[in-house]
């Protein structure tokens, strides 16, 4: 495995600690529109263009994936890593733990 696995709590972390990691969603525009963080680049896992899309990105980038429950990402981030990206994050859990995150905090 060549990327790490983060919770919430990391992804705010990393996000505040480097101006220059990229969030990375890939999961339908419909889930998009249900509910979303501020990402940089949407990569839907069905889009017959992903791989145009994949060639584009800089490899030495510090990309955090999500999804909905964190599957699809960490497949994105085995895919990725074998292509030779360096700098990885999957979102354990996906956008359901981060919104469990979210709820958690109001809370307190």
């Amino acid at each position: 495995m060549s990327f790490i696995n983060i919770n919430p709590e990391q992804l705010v972390e990393l996000k505040s600690i480097y101006n220059n990691v990229l969030l990375i969603d890939c999961r339908t525009v419909e889930e998009i529109n249900q509910f979303s963080l501020d990402y940089d680049i949407h990569l839907d896992l069905t889009n017959s263009n992903i791989l145009n899309k994949i060639n584009n990105l800089d490899k030495d980038s510090k990309y955090i994936i999500y999804c909905h429950s964190g599957v699809r990402s960490q497949f994105l981030c085995n895919y990725l890593s074998q292509n030779g990206f360096k700098n990885l994050y999957n979102l354990d859990g996906g956008i359901i733990s981060f919104i469990d995150y979210l709820n958690k905090n109001q809370l307190k």
